[in-house]
């Protein structure tokens, strides 16, 4: 016959610390061994079938149990606050962790989860404070609220795309969770799933989520940026709250008018598609605001266009990114091989300049030419001698007492003085001291380099030696 182990009323004293439970009892009743402080040892039978509710509750000194096989049902707070259990493993035809069942077990290090188990009950690891990693079989269909809540060292969890439900607050402050992927089996997300898991950095989010609630993200400090699945239609005004890192969302099928006015600012996409019908005035501003952030900050979009295809093609068919960027973006993807963003960029680079594709880059050589030789030093050529006689002479950066003083001096010897550097000009003479570059020196500069000229460039010093 079927027996049951008596309640803790007509168990051993608390101070007890070692039992055997005879072969042939089948259940242990609730609470059974409620605040034996200093059992360290049980033995179970084969004939166990089932854990009552609490039966182990606060036996802070248990290191280890082992369940026979036959155990199916485990209740609620079984093993809440053994606070010395390292390590547990939940015997095959167990089929749900009930809620609170190794909640406070402060030392359990691992847990091994068998293929039986379809749903992890709420709260049932929370404050399992040194629980490294866990590993949740493809049997798993839901994991309840606060269930890992406060694993302060969980730092690996494998979620199956059997899980459809994840309920409020499962994995707050799991501060050492890295990184979490959610199989597209996931239909429900609950309020503050991951607040203040201040080492997440990547996170990859089910397609089939419709909203992001409150406080999911709460204080998550070192998320620099998420996607947002097409599915969703709701993001709550606390969803990315203390996000200290974060730089960018993006969101595709999304319209920027339901994106709450705290995250605007961080948003790459929006209005895409079935959106496309929204108010112009929207777009213009949501665009408008991309397009300067490009120019000002063009380092923080290189990862998520070249890692996005979808997101580059979508902000090129809009015309987001400035001209002026356009050619950064290029050379960024060169210089990652992706030849693919490469042939996006080229072909808008095509869109935007057409026929004047050719001039575009002669213009960005120009440029890249011209604040090389802002940054350089002074070209100045030495020569022995200087002649004067029917040459063209321009001056730049002269003061205008050294400037009338040159002018006077060059005209008495048969030269002439010019305002402007053309092909036909002979002599440059530079102020070395002026504080910039001046238009006229770079025009000398581009003109001997790139049409073959021998324009003198001579310094004032040398000048007032040679000239007089």
């Amino acid at each position: 016959m079927a027996r049951a182990l008596s309640p803790v009323a007509e168990m051993s004293p608390p101070s007890m610390t070692a039992v055997t439970i005879p072969d042939g009892v089948t259940s242990i009743g609730g609470f059974a061994f409620l605040d034996c402080r200093s059992l360290t040892q049980i033995t179970i039978p084969d004939s166990i079938t089932s854990v009552e509710t609490g039966t182990f509750v606060n036996c802070r000194s248990l290191k280890e149990i082992t369940l026979p096989d036959s155990v199916t049902s485990i209740g609620e707070y079984a093993f809440d606050s053994c606070v010395s259990l390292t390590c547990f493993t939940i015997p095959d035809g167990v089929k749900t962790i009930q809620g609170h069942t190794f909640s406070y077990c402060e030392d359990l290090e691992s847990v091994a989860i068998p293929d039986s188990v379809q749903r992890i009950g709420k709260s049932a690891f929370a404050r399992c404070i040194r629980l490294q990693s866990v590993i949740i079989p493809d049997s798993v269909k839901s994991i309840g609220s606060h269930a890992f809540d406060y694993c302060l060292s969980l730092w690996s969890v494998t979620i199956p795309d059997s899980v459809k439900s994840i309920g409020k607050h499962a994995f707050d402050t799991c501060s050492h969770l890295r990184k979490i992927s959610l199989p597209d089996s996931v239909t429900f997300l609950g309020e503050g799933a991951f607040s203040r898991c201040v080492f997440l950095t990547s996170v990859k989010l089910s397609e089939n989520i419709s909203e992001i609630g409150d406080h999911m993200f709460f204080s998550c400090t070192a998320l620099e940026n998420i996607t947002i699945p097409a599915g969703v239609k709701t993001i709550s005004e606390k969803a990315f709250y203390w996000c200290e890192s974060l730089e960018s969302i993006f969101a595709f099928d999304f319209s920027f008018h339901q994106v709450p006015f705290t995250l605007r600012k961080y948003f790459l996409a929006g209005f895409y598609s079935r959106f496309r019908s929204y108010s112009k005035p929207v777009i213009r501003s949501y665009i408008s605001y991309i397009e300067r952030d490009m120019q000002k900050n063009p380092e923080r979009y290189v990862a998520p266009l070249l890692e996005n295809k979808e997101l580059l093609v979508f902000l090129t068919e809009k015309k987001v990114i400035p001209e002026a960027r356009i050619e950064y973006y290029l050379d960024e993807a060169q210089k990652k091989g992706d030849t693919a963003a490469v042939a996006i960029l080229m072909e808008y680079l095509n869109k935007v300049f057409g026929a004047g594709l050719e001039d575009y880059f002669e213009r960005q050589e120009a440029i890249a030419q011209e604040e090389a030789i802002e940054s350089g030093d002074w070209q100045i050529m030495k020569v022995d001698s200087i002649l004067f006689e029917g040459k063209i002479f321009v001056l730049t950066g002269l003061d205008d007492a050294d400037k009338a003083r040159a002018e006077a001096l060059i005209e008495s010897k048969g030269g002439v003085v010019k305002s402007a550097v053309v092909l036909a000009t002979d002599y440059l003479i530079v102020n070395e001291q002026f504080d910039h570059k001046t238009t006229k020196y770079k025009r000398a500069i581009e003109l001997n380099t790139d049409k073959g000229k021998d324009i003198q460039i001579i310094s004032l010093e040398d000048f007032w030696v040679l000239a007089t």
